[in-house]
């Protein structure tokens, strides 16, 4: 993980303004998880409805710097020979990896509800992305950190 100047600039901005702390969106997750992909402005409303000073983030530069891929994707067409027009979208164990990763930078969000829904999942993989490794681990490293932060290193190596 590699944050820019300005990526750092942005974040210590928004870690200097109060914590807003807000409620988990079960029934927006629900919505990514069974598509298994999400819209950008659904990352968006779930992050910031969780806190609210992620509204002043770059959503799309920190996912890149998390290790989170963003694909142009669309809808499969009725017909072969329609025009299509990609949207930008993020797999939702990239949203969950996203989410652990901002935690750890210091924010408000809370991935545990996204870790528990995609574990099971993630657990039976032989090989797994960024994300889904930081969902594999992110209960085991939670409970050390919260243990003795001293001694636990969380987030992305």
């Amino acid at each position: 993980m590699q944050l820019s100047n300005r990526l750092l600039t942005q974040l210590t901005e928004v870690l200097q303004r109060p914590p807003s702390p807000g409620r988990f969106p079960s029934s927006l997750w629900a919505d990514i998880q069974a598509q298994g992909w999400a819209y950008m402005n659904q990352l968006e409303d779930l992050v910031e409805i969780m806190d609210h000073r992620m509204c002043h983030l770059r959503l799309e530069e920190f996912a890149h710097a998390a290790g989170c891929v963003i694909r142009p994707m669309r809808d499969r067409p009725r017909f072969k020979n329609t025009d299509w027009y990609p949207t930008q979208m993020i797999e939702a164990a990239d949203v969950a990896g996203l989410c652990i990763f901002v935690e750890a930078l210091g924010l408000s969000i809370d991935p545990q509800p996204m870790v528990d829904s995609l574990y099971d999942q993630v657990a039976t993989m032989e090989r797994l992305t960024l994300a889904q490794a930081d969902i594999y681990c992110y209960s085991a490293l939670r409970l050390k950190a919260e243990a003795d932060p001293a001694k636990c290193r969380t987030g992305r190596r």
